[in-house]
């Protein structure tokens, strides 16, 4: 019921709707509205691990008539604590910053929800309904988890009042430092008015209308850059104030430890003005010790003078020994270009995993008239990395190896990873690949103390093969962080025995395949002639089970290299393992080969393709070299990919049929084979490259394995802050679920596009609404929000998942009626229909009866527009009638969509 509605009313309900008025302004005064912005902080105190300290940050208008001195703080364990205000000061702009805090110890570990609800917001916001009548709530969370370490919220060190011009893209920074080295998101949320509840009418800032457009003229947006920070609305159209809200979520190794919650004001003018340009270096990676220096520079388009700032945790009492410097910073607006100096020592203690941000801000002073100045930031990344240990060294012992490194020199560091790799690599560590990259080909083979400065490699070690050794250092938690890999130490063990150079399937078959070995003799050590090479077999490519098959002496010791061909062999079923014994004039075993497999591919069908896996035991390396995919086309085999060897013994390729853009079809045999290409990398073995064919495998296509079903979400709508200005649009999203099992049957993520289905009602048919690729989609054009999704997704054979989980979204119906109307010509309540603002209404059968039940009036009109008139025109008396008005929504559930409205209406002329 409004108060206009009433105004006629009998002199007692005059009365009392004079003393609602009273009462309201009573308590309006109150209850002050003036909270502009704020967020809540905590530090954890260095007298247990349960207890920390609250600080609350709050952002208020001077015109407010009320000052509060104390705030009630939730700390989400059950308990509650007054936090006192510590300091207030004034920013100008008819803004004072408020500072309150509080301490409590928690009775264990546990994750807590930290939040308080304070007065009312001030006047006047765009972008939320009644914000004078809306109180302030933020939140944050505190993880108490003893293996997890301590912890520290973030420390938002750049003020959440901000100003923005209409038709200029605005941007934002919090600058937000993490004193315990932890990896900071950002993400979007909806301003709160309670702990639990958002604010009432809340509209993104980019939907507030008339929308106008962005700077290049397209549609405007509002987002926030989820590793930086950096707030982006392109561009605001209307002036005022808005408030969005942000959270700063905390991360460490993977698992969240608790979050900040900024809710901030921004208020937009028609400047007549542009806005300066702030230019800063690209993101960086140092080592520990490294002076940085880089001059920010600014330009403004309109000549305006030019204030240089920055903020970030480096100029602060956390970083220690040396703060960063910005000169000369903010003492005094400089001419356009304005240029300053930023500059940092850096030091072992600053090494940790994340980037220290720091933000810049270029703001302008124009002149009169056009004062209200703009500002542009940008954010600067800087990754401080430990050294690279220094002076590796690899000493061969025997069939091990023996490193040996200089001192580290950042005596912080945690412990150091010993790496590597089969085969001398030219790597050498850009500016921000830090440790040893997986991609590199090394695999980690030990970890020692920090102050190491030895190992030893008690692996077996490949005869003829040089192996790459890399060292790296690690720093302690929460903040950690790597060095830079140090130099290589490339080396190989003596190799005084033969080194066989190839054992390549020449031809496939059960009983007459053919394998061809060669070897050559050793190429180091001190042996006297005459020599004899015996060759052994075994099956499988482990296998030990060895049968002498030849015997190939040389009397002088001339002969370098040998070749055999091992024929009889069924080459089609199994793999063979080879290896050559070496007898000098002794007559006595000297020493044996290490053994060499030959290549045993195999090929199954797998969805939309033909998966090959091919193994082998080999002496030489394989790593990093490409192997070379063939298949018979039309009799021949005809080279159609090739794959770069990953470390380890079995590569893996997935025929698709992209070869000459023809699909594998169905039914249809295919038959490969795979030739290998390694290498020993080292001089005193001559043969490179060594290359090696498999056997050939012949395999049927057959695809019925369908993708698993993708997990489908639906942003809800709060129906508490719809509105008329709410746009209709669905927002889909979903997610690839990755090979496996799904309700007992085998599923596959080979997928080509995604087919979204919609349902306007529950229950309902579907119909198929769009095929895609993307992983999300916005329904909109549309005049109602009520429906139900389903995705599936299809692979490149055709083959259609399931349907996905079912999501449905159902419309924020209204339809509300007063109980006065008044048809006396003053244009004023003339006719009795429906509250504005009422939507998804389909259609409205209406009855009014006077006070005896007879019927006076009746439509079918959904704004009813009753002027106290029969239908045949005739005047009806003042007094009460009641009506009965049967509404028919357009909602989810048909069987809900009919409801009857039942009241009384007191007509007064």
């Amino acid at each position: 019921m409004s108060l206009v509605n009433t105004r006629r009313q009998a002199p007692i309900l005059r009365l009392f709707w004079l003393l609602l008025i009273c009462w309201a302004g009573l308590a309006q005064s109150l209850y002050a509205t003036h909270i502009r912005a704020g967020e809540i902080t905590s530090r954890r105190t260095s007298g247990t691990a349960l207890s920390y300290c609250f600080t609350v940050t709050l952002y208020t208008d001077d015109t407010s008539p009320v000052e509060s001195f104390e705030l009630v703080l939730n700390f989400g364990d059950g308990t509650t604590g007054t936090a006192s205000r510590i300091s207030q000061v004034r920013l100008g702009n008819l803004t004072t910053v408020n500072v309150y805090q509080v301490c409590h110890t928690y009775a264990g570990p546990g994750v807590y929800r930290v939040f308080f609800v304070e007065e009312n917001r001030n006047a006047g916001v765009l972008n939320m309904s009644q914000s004078v009548n809306t109180p302030f709530s933020v939140e944050s969370q505190v993880v108490i988890d003893p293996f997890l370490g301590i912890n520290n919220s973030p420390i938002l060190l750049a003020q959440p009042i901000d100003l923005a011009c209409i038709g200029q893209r605005y941007t934002h920074n919090p600058a937000a430092f993490d004193p315990d080295g932890d990896s900071l998101s950002y993400r979007l949320t909806i301003p709160k008015r309670s702990g639990t509840e958002t604010v009432v009418g809340y509209l993104d800032p980019a939907d507030v209308t008339p929308r106008g457009s962005s700077e290049a003229g397209g549609a405007p947006s509002f987002s926030i850059n989820p590793i930086t920070g950096t707030i982006t609305w392109d561009a605001p159209n209307v002036p005022g104030e808005y408030n969005i809200a942000f959270v700063i979520e905390e991360w460490r190794g993977g698992v969240r430890v608790g979050f900040v919650v900024r809710d901030m004001q921004i208020t937009v003018t028609d400047c007549r003005n542009r806005r300066p340009e702030v230019i800063v270096p690209n993101d960086i990676c140092v080592p520990a010790g490294t002076r940085i220096e880089e001059i920010i520079r600014a330009v403004d388009p309109d000549g305006n003078r030019i204030r240089l700032t920055s903020e970030g945790g480096v100029y602060g009492s956390l970083i220690q020994p040396t703060r960063a410097t910005f000169t000369p910073g903010a003492t005094q607006p400089q001419n356009s270009p304005a240029s300053a100096t930023f500059v940092w020592q850096t030091n072992c203690v600053h090494i940790r995993q994340e980037p220290y941000q720091i933000v810049f801000k270029a703001e302008d002073e124009p002149p009169p008239p056009q004062s209200r100045r703009l500002a542009d930031i940008k954010p600067w990344r800087i990754t401080v990395v430990g050294p690279a240990p220094t002076n590796l060294t690899a000493t061969p012992s025997g069939r091990n190896m023996i490193l040996n490194w200089d001192s580290y020199s950042c005596t912080n560091a945690s412990e150091l990873i010993i790496w590597r790799r089969e085969g001398c690599s030219d790597w050498i560590p850009a500016d921000c690949e830090i440790g040893v990259p997986p991609e590199r080909g090394y695999v980690e083979i030990g970890r020692v103390s920090a102050n190491a400065t030895t190992f030893t490699d008690l692996t077996t070690l490949k005869r003829g093969v040089r192996y790459s050794y890399r060292v790296s250092a690690t720093f302690p938690a929460p903040a950690g962080g790597e060095s830079y890999a140090s130099n290589e130490a490339c080396m190989a063990v003596a190799i005084e025995a033969p080194v066989i150079t190839q054992a390549s399937v020449i031809q496939t078959g059960t009983n007459d395949g053919r394998i061809n070995i060669q070897w050559i003799r050793p190429p180091e050590g001190t042996f006297t002639p005459p020599y004899r090479y015996e060759l052994y077999r075994a099956e499988g490519l482990t296998g030990t089970d060895y049968a002498l098959i030849q015997t190939i002496n040389d009397p002088t010791g001339a002969q370098a290299n040998f070749n055999f061909e091992d024929t009889g062999l069924n080459t089609q079923a199994l793999a063979y393992n080879y290896q050559v014994r070496f007898f000098s004039n002794a007559g006595t075993v000297e020493e044996a080969s290490d053994p060499a497999s030959s290549v045993r591919l195999e090929v199954a069908p797998a969805p939309s393709s033909l998966r090959l896996v091919w193994r082998y035991e080999v002496p030489w390396s394989n790593v990093g070299t490409r192997h070379r995919i063939f298949r018979r086309i039309g009799g021949n085999f005809v080279q159609i990919d090739e794959v770069e060897a990953r470390a380890g013994n079995e590569q893996v390729y997935a025929d698709f049929g992209t070869f000459g853009d023809e699909r594998l079809i169905n039914g249809q045999q295919y038959c490969y084979r795979v030739e290998t290409i390694g290498t020993f990398s080292n001089p005193v073995i001559p043969v490179d490259p060594i290359l090696n064919f498999s056997q050939e495998f012949c395999a049927i296509a057959v695809d019925t394995t369908a993708p698993c079903p993708p997990i489908l979400a639906l942003d809800s709508i709060l129906c508490e802050g719809f509105n008329e200005r709410t746009p209709l649009r669905n927002r889909l999203s979903w997610q690839k679920v990755v090979t496996g099992t799904v309700g007992g049957r085998q599923c596959a993520d080979d997928i080509d596009f995604y087919t979204l289905y919609y349902s306007p009602t529950e229950p309902g048919e579907f119909v198929e609404l769009v095929r895609t690729r993307d992983l999300n989609f916005i329904h909109d054009n549309i005049s109602s929000l009520a429906g139900c999704y389903e995705v599936t997704a299809t692979d490149l054979s055709g083959n259609e998942s399931r349907r996905s989980n079912r999501v449905c979204q159902d419309n924020c119906f209204q339809y509300e009626l007063p109980n006065v109307v008044t048809p006396n010509d003053d244009q004023t309540n003339e006719r009795f229909r429906p509250f504005p603002g009422y939507r998804f209404v389909e259609s409205v059968r209406t009855t009014i009866y006077n006070r005896w039940g007879s019927v006076v009036f009746t439509t079918n009109d959904i704004e009813i527009n009753w002027d106290g008139k029969t239908n045949n025109g005739t005047p009806v008396a003042p007094g009460a009638y009641f009506y009965s008005a049967v509404v028919r929504f357009i909602t989810l559930r048909p069987e809900q969509a009919v409801q009857e409205l039942k009241g009384w209406i007191e007509l007064i002329r």
